[in-house]
């Protein structure tokens, strides 16, 4: 997956590290995606919170841990919906 294409979605690059680290790996707990890409935990998980907001990412828990994995992609079609909505908003076309 292309950073720029994730870019005009909206997402910042903290946003676009994190869901293609889940992306390339598969479900991870936070503590093991901070590990991986090398940023502070709680930074992690405020990321991942805006993330699920957005509903890329997803989580299911399992003996009492969150565990963190990308939405199917019809969760990017629709933040390009949701995205162009309010372009086309801020012209004044809707």
């Amino acid at each position: 997956m292309d950073k720029r294409k994730l870019r005009v979605l909206g997402l910042s690059d903290p946003e676009i590290k994190i869901y293609l680290a889940l992306l390339e790996s598969g479900p991870l707990l936070g503590s093991q995606l901070a590990k991986k890409i090398r940023v502070y935990r709680p930074y992690v998980y405020d990321t991942l919170e805006k993330l699920i907001g957005k509903g890329l990412v997803t989580y299911t828990i399992r003996k009492s841990k969150k565990e963190f994995g990308c939405a199917p992609p019809s969760a990017l079609r629709k933040l390009l919906v949701e995205e162009q909505k309010q372009i086309q908003k801020k012209q004044g076309l809707v």
